[in-house]
């Protein structure tokens, strides 16, 4: 086997050094950018001439690789995952290579994911595939979409988005320290958060929210029903206040949940 790949990479007129520095590289840091730094360019042109042989080699330990070549940037992927734009692999016998992701930097993921999209959407993208959102949307776009807040210490924000940093899904244009910074999301975001994964999540709180609703016109029955009985047993009352204080009620209690929900409260409330 090392002799069909010396042969190969003679046709191309590289080293076998050149050959275990790419694969080094690609197992070690998983992403292979080229507008990062001359290290990464000349890797990246040199997978270029060695594209085949290295997806082969790589088959053999069950790793794959996605390659953007719009945005020229590699991705690796261990065995057992999904990626993008390729057929599922039915054999999974390894996790362990897996990045694994804390709850604060995998809820920052979707949201990053999501920014990227409502950006994309709107044309807001540079040449190289990158959108920038302020930090302040970053932080709005957690509340509504998961109800969660970004580390109000500074170290720890600090260090979730340096995280993300490492696994080049972000840019960071400052330190990222206060409310008016401002952040590069990289296309990179896409490989990792599908659209179908994202669809499921706004699926499912579309569905928490319309069980919230449910339970919100219950409660408003409930109580419309108590009132009335008290208003018989005091006093007679009209039918068409009865519909009014029906109406009263539930209006009432969709405004409560609306001022509640992460689903529906799309804008920050004032003074926040």
């Amino acid at each position: 086997m090392l002799d069909a790949i010396n042969n190969q990479l003679e046709t191309v007129n590289l080293s076998q050094r050149d050959f275990s520095e790419l694969v080094v590289r690609i197992l070690d840091r998983g992403v292979i950018y080229r507008d990062d730094s001359q290290v990464e360019r000349e890797l990246y042109d040199r997978y270029l001439r060695v594209k085949l042989l290295l997806e082969e080699y790589l088959s053999v330990l069950g790793v794959r690789l996605l390659h953007d070549d719009q945005f020229h940037y590699l991705l690796a992927f261990p065995p057992g995952s999904e990626v993008p734009g390729l057929a599922d692999d039915s054999d999974r016998p390894l996790q362990g290579l897996k990045v694994r992701l804390n709850q604060a930097e995998v809820a920052l993921v979707l949201v990053l994911r999501a920014e990227y999209d409502k950006s994309l959407r709107e044309g807001q993208i540079d040449e190289t595939g990158q959108v920038s959102v302020p930090m302040e949307a970053v932080s709005i776009t957690m509340k509504n979409l998961l109800n969660r807040s970004l580390p109000e210490n500074i170290l720890e924000r600090k260090k979730l988005f340096n995280r993300l940093r490492n696994m080049r899904l972000i840019k960071l244009l400052d330190e990222g320290e206060q409310a008016d910074s401002w952040i590069k999301i990289r296309p990179l975001i896409v490989s990792f958060v599908s659209e179908a994964v994202l669809d499921s999540i706004v699926d499912d709180l579309q569905h928490v929210g319309d069980q919230q609703i449910e339970q919100l016109q219950q409660q408003d029955r409930v109580a419309l029903k108590a009132k009335n009985d008290d208003v018989a047993d005091g006093e007679e009352q009209s039918e068409d206040d009865g519909v009014a204080i029906e109406k009263s009620t539930l209006s009432s209690g969709f405004e409560q949940f609306e001022t509640a929900s992460s689903l529906f409260n799309a804008e920050p409330n004032e003074g926040e």
